[in-house]
């Protein structure tokens, strides 16, 4: 456990570096606001995109929302001035230590809800409308947010010391350098049942995938090897086997036997159809679980190092590190505008409408 790591630690020296983390920082709070401002707009607007799917997106924009409004403007300000508004051990201090802790683990949860929803719809999907009603979503958004909340007052209410401010990183957080506990206990109830959940629905969800694949080259396969097209036979079986879903018993001289003997099938057809409409959805998934772990692995690496070493790091690798993890709340609406067709319709609906006034 490292006792008081930054008790002697200043607002960096070098005014020219705090101004460049200060400008990087303003650009992050105005894409945060604007961006997840935009993004909830859009969704309240579109009835097509008021989904369980949508839910748990929502909810992690709402988070990167609030850490935005709510951690930026006094970063900027210590960035400027050196002085943190109320004081390092004043309310405010303990407000956005506890604020950033509860919004951080929001979105960590809400990956993973977003992750296990995706594997349902893609590798159950007849089960999927009715275990993720909206009514559901919702209601486990609200818990996601109470869990979130009592696990991040622990630090604050003094049952585990460690809210402070950070000077290079020009914010009040919870220094887990001090409480290897609580760390621990973080780890154990946030981060390991999210990654969880995430491993193990895209793993199912790439096996689906990749059976999909091959039941799609073997369709291709019959199409090309046979004089009449699997089209021209089509009349002859029934229509959910029509599409050329074939299972992996397909030889050259048994076309026929093999598409009826495929018609058992029709239920996995129809899984590998809605796997296919999916793929988009579960793109934008898998774009904001890698641009989390791009974003974040900086700011993890950098306070193991620091919890080793019981000494802060470079001002550079701090500020750089804290950027990045901050940088991710910016990015998660760009990803939803462009993997997401009803979305960026959406937005260009909204434009055409802000144009329209504007003559008026």
């Amino acid at each position: 456990m490292c006792t008081n790591m930054y008790g002697n630690l200043t607002c960096y020296d070098d005014a020219t570096s705090r101004y460049i983390q200060a400008f990087f920082n303003s650009i992050n709070t105005v894409l945060i606001i604007c961006g997840n401002t935009l993004a909830l707009v859009i969704v309240y607007r579109t009835k097509a995109l008021q989904d369980a799917a949508f839910c748990f997106l929502m909810n992690l924009a709402l988070s990167d929302l609030l850490l935005g409004v709510i951690s930026q403007p006094p970063s900027l300000y210590y960035a400027i001035s050196c002085h943190w508004p109320g004081g390092p051990d004043g309310f405010y201090c303990q407000f956005v230590g506890f604020c950033i802790c509860l919004l951080c683990s929001v979105s960590v949860i809400s990956l993973g809800l977003v992750s296990y929803e995706r594997y349902h719809y893609t590798v159950h999907p007849f089960q999927h409308i009715n275990k993720f009603t909206l009514y559901r979503s919702l209601n486990a958004c609200v818990i996601v947010w109470l869990y979130s909340a009592i696990a991040s007052l622990f630090p604050v209410v003094g049952i585990w010391k460690g809210v402070g401010l950070q000077p290079y990183n020009a914010l009040c957080n919870i220094q887990w350098e001090e409480e290897p506990m609580y760390l621990v206990a973080m780890i154990v109830g946030v981060l390991l049942p999210s990654w969880a959940m995430i491993t193990f629905s895209y793993y199912n969800i790439v096996k689906v995938a990749r059976k999909a694949r091959k039941i799609d080259v073997i369709k291709n396969q019959v199409t090309l090897r046979n004089r009449a097209p699997v089209s021209n036979i089509a009349s002859n079986i029934p229509a959910c086997i029509a599409t050329g879903v074939l299972d992996d018993s397909y030889h050259d001289d048994s076309t026929i036997s093999t598409i009826h003997a495929t018609s058992r099938s029709c239920k996995n057809r129809a899984n590998f159809k809605k796997t296919m409409r999916s793929n988009k959805c579960t793109l934008t998934v898998s774009l904001l679980v890698g641009t989390f772990i791009v974003c974040w692995t900086p700011y993890v690496i950098v306070n193991i190092i620091q919890a080793v070493q019981c000494t802060p790091n470079s001002f550079e690798a701090i500020a750089f590190a804290q950027w990045m993890c901050i940088f991710n709340s910016a990015c998660n609406p760009l990803i939803y505008g462009l993997t997401n067709k009803t979305f960026r319709e959406g937005v260009s609906k909204l434009m055409r409408e802000l144009k329209c006034r504007r003559r008026i």
